[in-house]
């Protein structure tokens, strides 16, 4: 029986095709949904020609379009990472919602894989779903993946959604 699922996300585009799945097992089970954000800095996620987020854009949003995120202090690149991570996970829920899963979102520090891994084992989680980007194997090598070592390393069946 699978009676809750963890949903790992990183905000990207590609990876809502997992939100799919994880909306198939739920209602097919009866499941609860943990859609997880696990934060791992703000230069992670906000890298000029970052395939997630454009910077520029996002400070513009922010701050007004003449601003530049070369002069943003730190405390206002927190409150952007943790406004746009709300903004994710909020838009996740209301993905479940609208069809009745039972879902709630959770936000993690730390690297994603480990975090992803220990956090599934410590809340007993019948399945982890993860989207996967299609890196050819010379780029997972090189730059290595949160999902190869998900896969590799989980206790817990996972379910690899490529794109």
């Amino acid at each position: 029986m699978i009676n809750k699922i963890l949903l790992p996300i990183d905000g990207s585009e590609t990876c809502q095709k997992s939100y799919d799945y994880a909306k198939e097992y739920a209602l097919k089970f009866d499941s609860k949904v943990t859609v997880v954000y696990v934060e791992e800095g703000y230069s992670d996620l906000f890298k000029r020609g970052s395939k997630f987020y454009d910077i520029d854009q996002v400070v513009a949003e922010y701050l007004g379009p003449d601003s530049d995120s070369k002069d943003l202090r730190e405390n206002q690149k927190d409150e952007i990472l943790d406004d746009l991570i709300h903004k994710i996970l909020d838009n996740a829920k209301k993905f479940f919602e609208k069809d009745n899963v039972d879902v709630e979102t959770v936000v993690l520090k730390g690297k994603p894989a480990d975090k992803i891994i220990d956090y599934s084992v410590e809340n007993n989680f019948d399945m982890i779903i993860i989207c996967t980007h299609g890196m050819s194997r010379l780029k997972r090598f090189t730059l290595g993946s949160t999902t190869n070592k998900v896969v590799h390393h989980s206790k817990v069946p996972v379910l690899v959604i490529r794109w």
